[in-house]
């Protein structure tokens, strides 16, 4: 398990082993960085990631995930005012523990697999989640439907919202975490 960053070079490629420091593609654990880089050299994700540790974008970073393509982590996920382009139906994939620190950022497509815990820790906005595992949120978070499918939903101190709820609409856990944030700032 190795620390991978990615580097400015005239490749998007996210499978190109050239384009990370040290030279590879991220494998099973490793950790990654995506720095501040112009958006024309931002790493598109062409192939299913392994399954990598952590994930970080600085300030200014960005990555492309191509229609079907799965970025998948089971470390934490840290979002720096960043974009992160999964429009084109891209899937991020949590796998593990996982707290996802972000910074007003807007996700789409998420998935939180069965047996895992992801904490949403600051102000985000997600759209089409499917949650078989535990979500924890902490900060302001916003869920958007769509395909939305939930299973354990913690807000807080405010209690479990567990499988019972399953179909329970996205705009009632918005309000869940909304309310929760006006009464964590008083």
């Amino acid at each position: 398990m190795a620390t991978k960053t990615w580097n400015i070079t005239s490749t998007t490629s996210w499978n190109d082993a050239s384009s990370w420091t040290p030279a590879g593609v991220p494998g099973n654990g490793d950790d990654v960085i995506i720095p501040n880089v112009a958006s024309a050299f931002w790493p598109e994700l062409d192939v299913h990631s392994n399954d990598l540790g952590s994930f970080t974008m600085q300030v200014g970073s960005g990555i492309f995930l191509q229609s079907t393509k799965i970025l998948k982590v089971s470390g934490n996920f840290t979002l720096a005012a960043n974009t992160m382009d999964n429009t084109g139906g891209g899937l991020i994939k949590f796998d593990g523990t996982t707290t996802l620190t972000s910074n007003s950022n807007n996700l789409k497509n998420i998935e939180i697999t069965s047996g895992s815990t992801v904490t949403m820790a600051d102000n985000l906005t997600v759209y089409n989640i499917t949650n078989a595992g535990t979500l924890i949120c902490t900060g302001f978070v916003l869920i958007y439907g769509g395909n939305a499918s939930y299973g354990g939903i913690y807000v807080g101190g405010c209690g479990p919202y567990p499988r019972r709820h399953k179909k329970m609409r996205s705009r009632t856990i918005k309000n869940i975490c909304r309310k929760h944030s006006r009464r964590s700032k008083r």
